[in-house]
């Protein structure tokens, strides 16, 4: 049998049949099949819909998906274990009662914490504190412990005066139960009876205010001696800070001296050759009514005799001029207390005088210091030992004075000299 194309034909074809000797017509369709033969690109728009499946059907994801979902996950072999449903159900949530989340039905009191058991609700609310704890709005930080009831936290009590614990925010204590600062603070909070307007009534307990400070610097002189805060006015006188270093002898001299462990700014000044030569330090005036604290220290490499006589003046005084009516000073002759310090007071030439049995040596340090003190009693110290007090009875009050450290001449011309360290008053 033999099968051949109509010419000029693509459906019809003949067939002859060589045992029966017969002709036959075969019509069938072959999509773009040509004359040139069959190409790969002829399947393009072919599809498996013009296929019978039969038992054999194709892959398709939704088969596969559809396949798949129902089959136990025993079905597959892996090593990683799988969420059973009564794992889930036993272990994880309820899925027969989806409220029990949590096995949990209250919580402490004052945790800031809310939960309900019956949707499984957790949330953070706002502490349930005693009303003498109230958080600090700019922190807002709060740490409880339940187990020893203490609040640590930035924290601020309602009496400032008893605890003020808004003032560090480092984690400070309080007893929840009472509200009080625990012992542990390390801090005493503040209180304004705690302050001092003053330094001179500050002791280990209490603290200077902004006035205090103030007074301090405002009502306070001080030179230490050193030269580069030094400045030549005239061929005698050397402003010093605050101070005027004076020299009146004929050949008077001053002169800066290298400093000693703890003193800085020693200056050495001499009377001269004049048998009343003068060397001194000074200010200008000050007005003496309020309590004060006058210091300095000095010391002499020669002691005054009758031939040499030389008299020293430390502390407030009326004038440069040793007879004067009024003062509050240290006093040293060779010839008055047989050679030791003398302190003493005049107000109008009523005089109280303290004779202390300190000599003055040579080459030896004396701090001196004077207290006057609000009653208008006043205390010297030798050395920071008290030599005694004067009443206010003969204590200068209401008048011009000066500060001053001197070594004045009133006999011989040979030159005496005094190291200076540094001369301080302060005024309360």
């Amino acid at each position: 049998m033999s099968l051949n194309k109509i010419p000029s034909s693509e459906y019809i074809y003949r067939q002859f049949d060589i045992i029966n000797s017969k002709l036959k017509t075969l019509e069938c369709q072959i999509d773009k099949i040509d004359d040139a033969g069959f190409q790969c690109s002829d399947l393009l728009s072919c599809n498996t819909d013009k296929l019978p499946e039969g038992s054999n059907l194709y892959y398709t994801d939704a088969r596969v998906l559809n396949y798949v979902s129902t089959l136990p996950v025993s079905t597959f072999a892996n090593d990683v274990p799988y969420l059973t449903e009564i794992q889930a159900d036993t272990l994880y949530y309820s899925i027969t009662n989806p409220n029990n989340y949590i096995a949990l039905t209250a919580l402490s009191a004052g945790t800031g914490i809310s939960y309900n058991n019956l949707t499984g609700v957790i949330t953070n609310t706002a502490p349930n504190l005693p009303d003498y704890i109230q958080s600090v709005s700019d922190t807002n930080t709060v740490d409880l412990d339940v187990t020893t009831n203490i609040l640590t936290a930035n924290v601020r009590h309602q009496d400032s005066t008893t605890i003020n614990l808004s003032d560090d925010a480092s984690g400070l204590k309080a007893d929840l139960a009472t509200g009080a600062a625990i012992a542990n603070l390390g801090f005493t909070p503040e209180n304004v009876a705690n302050k001092a307007t003053d330094f001179t009534t500050i002791n280990n307990t209490l603290y200077p205010s902004n006035q205090a400070v103030q007074n301090f610097y405002t009502n306070t002189y001080f030179t230490d001696l050193t030269s580069a805060v030094s400045i030549v006015i005239g061929a005698e006188v050397i402003q010093v800070g605050d101070f005027f270093l004076q020299k009146t002898g004929t050949g008077a001299t001053g002169t800066s001296s290298a400093s000693e462990p703890g003193r800085n700014g020693i200056f050495i000044v001499d009377t001269g050759t004049s048998a009343t030569g003068a060397c001194r330090l000074r200010n200008s005036s000050i007005w003496l009514s309020n309590p004060f604290v006058f210091k300095t220290s000095f010391r002499v490499s020669t002691l005054s005799t009758a031939l040499q006589n030389f008299t020293i003046i430390a502390g407030i005084n009326l004038s440069t001029v040793v007879s004067v009516t009024d003062y509050i000073r240290f006093f040293y002759n060779h010839a008055t207390n047989s050679g030791n310090f003398v302190c003493e007071c005049s107000s109008g030439g009523l005089v109280t005088t303290i004779n202390t049995a300190v000599p003055l040596a040579i080459n030896t340090w004396y701090d001196l210091i004077i207290v006057k003190d609000a009653l208008g009693q006043v205390e010297f110290f030798i050395n920071n030992v008290s030599m005694g007090a004067a009443s206010s009875s003969n204590v200068p009050n209401n008048i011009s004075m000066l500060i001053i450290l001197q070594l004045l001449k009133s006999v011989g011309t040979t030159a005496r000299d005094i190291s200076m360290d540094y001369i301080y008053y302060q005024e309360n």
